[in-house]
């Protein structure tokens, strides 16, 4: 299952921050604490960032060391 989130994780870090110069585990972003809401689940990662994945698929990435907001609709 690791292998998994890892995939995912690495994928969507190159998505949204480019690809880094290496695929380093030390430069893997992974989650530190996540919360179960009523209508979602956030995630701190361990760039400091934090991810909220909404009930209806929709997502929010706020990144203070980027000072980046992204947010995704549920249509992508």
């Amino acid at each position: 299952m690791f292998g998994h989130f890892k995939g995912y994780l690495s994928t969507q870090s190159e998505n949204i921050y480019g690809k880094t110069g290496s695929n380093n585990d030390k430069e893997l972003i992974y989650i530190r604490r996540w919360y179960r809401a009523k209508h979602a689940v956030i995630f701190r990662l361990s760039n400091k960032s934090v991810q909220v994945i909404f009930i209806d698929q929709s997502e929010i990435l706020i990144s203070s060391s980027k000072k980046k907001v992204i947010y995704t609709s549920k249509s992508k």
